[in-house]
């Protein structure tokens, strides 16, 4: 119980703080019931009735708060995942013009004095391979994210398959009419 009264003065006006207070309340005010007389069974009733439709609204907080939460942890790695292919495309595009870059100076060295210099053409390829590794990182990265949403995707999924459907109430639904047989 500390934990919910921790969520609850920690922010007291959060959808969390709210799910707190009614599992506070089910916990303090609603024991589970103990071996009773029929009798007091009877009279206890609507204290049970009280109980239960307690537990039923904190259940039903409890798979909203659920959902919520993964719902924004998908959109956050959606997100992500879209900031660093963004990062990917620009990377891969300055390595381009790096490529570029070092190919025509290659050209101009080589066509100019007839001899390279190593030195120079050495940090090049250093930088070019360099950055050549930090972009497959950043592929190994966005494909890890991909499958961690694609994950959450089915566990949202899986968690709305199992939530029941609501059933209309049999006393709202009118009873089929058959028509009687008539024998001649």
């Amino acid at each position: 119980m500390k934990y919910f009264e921790k969520v609850i003065a920690v922010a007291p006006n959060s959808q969390l703080a709210f799910s707190s207070k009614l599992w506070i309340d089910l916990l303090e005010h609603h024991s589970a019931p103990v071996q009773q007389s029929w009798f007091q069974s009877v009279m206890a009733a609507p204290a049970i009735s009280e109980s239960r439709t307690i537990l039923a609204r904190a259940s039903d907080q409890l798979v909203r708060d659920l959902l919520v939460g993964l719902m924004q942890d998908v959109l956050y790695k959606e997100g992500t995942i879209q900031q660093l292919r963004a990062m990917k495309d620009a990377d891969s595009q300055s390595l381009e013009h790096l490529q570029r870059d070092l190919a025509e100076r290659e050209r101009k060295t080589d066509g100019g004095s007839g001899k390279k210099d190593t030195t120079k053409g050495s940090t090049d390829t250093g930088t070019v391979t360099s950055l050549h590794k930090q972009l497959m990182d950043r592929d190994k990265k966005i494909e890890e994210l991909t499958s961690q949403l694609e994950a959450f995707k089915r566990i949202d999924q899986e968690t709305r398959d199992k939530v029941r459907p609501i059933r209309p109430s049999v006393t709202i639904t009118p009873a089929p009419i058959v028509p009687e047989p008539t024998t001649p």
